[in-house]
């Protein structure tokens, strides 16, 4: 069946059987196009998109708000439990252990109880998280209420996007998941906002996002049903379960698409970017006391601009176009960034000045260790807040110098003054170009590509490899730069995004206004390799090569034996 019979099987309360001698009625020719239209899985009252789309948006606001708020919390407590500058960073890291964790469970509890439910169990944590940091007495109960936050924050981000993808029609799937990542822009924008125009004490700030949170647990308990997906599932289950082992097996092939999205969005040169635009706004006069906060505030609002653009336009655009197009440009970008670092030399290196840290502890040596002059903080170690979720900066000092003197700048910069504002219109460039592409709709066609009877466990296993290639970028960074210098490694991370280009036009379906059962359907019965040949002879100097047609429509009839052959 498909998903509009599918639902309107679950709506009627009737079983398929049941329905069938309703539709062999013959005086009602025209019932199953008026039930298409008017219970379908994706059509729902315009009070439950409205409840929906600010569900997400409260919910990618206090994922993106608690991250956030590390930046502001370690200067404000390390003195209060005298912290070195190990444990500050454990407070960031904890963070992230917990987004792991979440990672590991989080398909099991979305699949298991449910999307609603997941979601609920989310902000529920993410409560006790802000409560237990708020409230915290010791350093071991503030790392508890990071790790909560952590947990609370990967969870929401699984459980939001199957649901919004679930309950969306097909025409406002891409707008209603993206929204999610609107939200989570606008709160990692909040707390440097709430730093800047008001003087209030931490506490404050960390109960901000509680707020919120008591607002989406209401409308998510009251008035928001679970998922007609996972109603489905659970049916299906019940009664095949040789039907929910097949769905398993065939979706490895679209854990490879997944895995493959994932390992672009990571290493296609955004922290080196966000560290690099860091210490460019140093040296155009910014004074190290401040240029955190106008960092941050610089590129979080370009990134809103961008994902409120992506939000608009990716229902008509389509994901493949969005991810080639910005893909493009930040290939571009990184390109012209590598050239002027390149015409420095070595005076690029001065820019990637890390964190200072007021604690004196003597620090490891080694070979395989770098430090920059006058600063006490190993690279291996992750700076600023826990490493970037897609969307959201995080080049920001843990610790910033209280005073702007000149042992604090970083090296002057050989190119004229032109040149340094060009560089910096180019980091922006990146990040609107990431920000509109890779960031938010990778995240879409995770919660899209995999079958209903596996999405939350496939997302959450996505989930998992994500945020271990966010901490091997972080931990690499300078090693990298060691090897290929600044110039070479930007250039690198250009070939990346080429890559990443080549991929997404050659394997990454469109799934623009396509019902959730097309996509599962068509990725299950056309390989990678069929998808490959047609994408290839869509381009004009390809598309009357013979070979190609050839090897198009042998992977073609393979690809429909083995569909026959799954029916029979």
């Amino acid at each position: 069946m498909s998903d509009d019979e599918d639902t309107s099987v679950l709506i009627d309360g009737k079983t398929e059987t049941k329905l069938k001698p309703i539709n062999k009625a013959p005086n009602i020719p025209h019932a199953p196009p008026k039930v298409d239209q008017n219970v379908s899985v994706f059509t729902v009252r315009n009070h439950c998109i409205v409840l929906s789309t600010t569900v997400a948006i409260l919910s990618g606001f206090e994922f993106g708000y608690d991250l956030g708020i590390c930046s502001y919390l370690v200067p404000n407590v390390k003195n209060v439990f005298q912290l070195t500058c190990q444990e500050e960073h454990m407070i960031g890291i904890s963070w992230i252990f917990g987004a792991l964790l979440a990672s590991v469970l989080g398909g099991l509890l979305v699949d298991g109880f449910g999307r609603k439910w997941a979601i609920v169990c989310s902000t529920s944590l993410m409560i006790i998280g802000s409560v237990l940091t708020a409230i915290t007495s010791s350093y071991t109960m503030l790392l508890i209420g990071r790790l909560m936050g952590g947990f609370s924050g990967a969870l929401s981000t699984v459980a939001q996007c199957v649901y919004a993808a679930e309950i969306s029609q097909e025409h406002h799937r891409g707008r209603l998941v993206t929204i999610y990542q609107l939200g989570a822009a606008l709160g990692f924008l909040a707390p440097t906002v709430v730093n800047v125009a008001c003087n209030i004490p931490w506490q404050v700030m960390v109960w901000i996002p509680v707020g919120p949170a008591l607002i989406q647990i209401s409308i998510v308990t009251i008035f928001l049903s679970e998922s007609p997906h996972f109603k489905l599932l659970q049916m299906s289950q019940s009664f095949d379960t040789k039907r929910y082992s097949c769905a398993v097996g065939s979706s490895w092939e679209t854990v490879f698409l997944a895995l493959g999205l994932v390992f672009f969005q990571q290493f296609t040169g955004r922290f080196a970017v966000l560290r690099y635009a860091h210490g460019l706004f140093a040296v155009l006069g910014v004074c190290p006391e401040t240029v955190a906060t106008v960092t941050t505030i610089a590129f979080s609002f370009v990134k809103v601009c961008a994902v409120c653009l992506c939000v608009c336009v990716i229902d008509r655009l389509g994901r493949r176009p969005a991810l080639i197009l910005g893909g493009t440009c930040m290939m571009t970008s990184l390109a012209l960034i590598g050239v002027l670092c390149a015409m420095e030399e070595g005076q690029a290196l001065g820019l990637l000045r890390p964190q200072v840290c007021d604690d004196h502890t003597p620090l490891p040596t080694g070979d395989g260790l770098h430090y920059s002059s006058g600063t006490g903080l190993a690279p291996m170690l992750p700076t600023g807040a826990p490493p970037p979720f897609p969307l959201l900066p995080t080049p920001v000092p843990l610790v910033a110098p209280q005073n702007c003197e000149e042992e604090d700048t970083p090296t002057p910069s050989n190119l004229p003054p032109s040149l340094q504002y060009l560089a910096l219109f180019t980091v922006l460039c990146y990040e609107v170009a990431y920000s509109f592409s890779l960031g938010p709709v990778t995240w879409l066609l995770l919660a899209e590509i995999f079958p209903a009877a596996v999405r939350g466990k496939s997302v959450s296993m996505v989930c998992t490899l994500y945020w271990l290639a966010d901490l091997l970028v972080g931990a690499t960074f300078v090693h990298v730069v060691h090897a290929f210098t600044l110039g070479g490694a930007f250039l690198m991370y250009s070939v990346m995004c080429l890559n990443a280009v080549i991929f997404v036009f050659l394997f990454i379906p469109e799934t623009r206004a396509k019902s959730l059962h097309l996509i599962a359907q068509e990725l299950k019965n056309m390989s990678s390799k069929n998808r490959m040949f047609q994408n290839l002879q869509a381009l004009p100097c390809l598309s009357k090569n013979e070979w190609l047609q050839q090897k198009s429509m042998q992977y073609r009839q393979v690809a429909h034996s083995v569909a026959e052959s799954a029916v029979i």
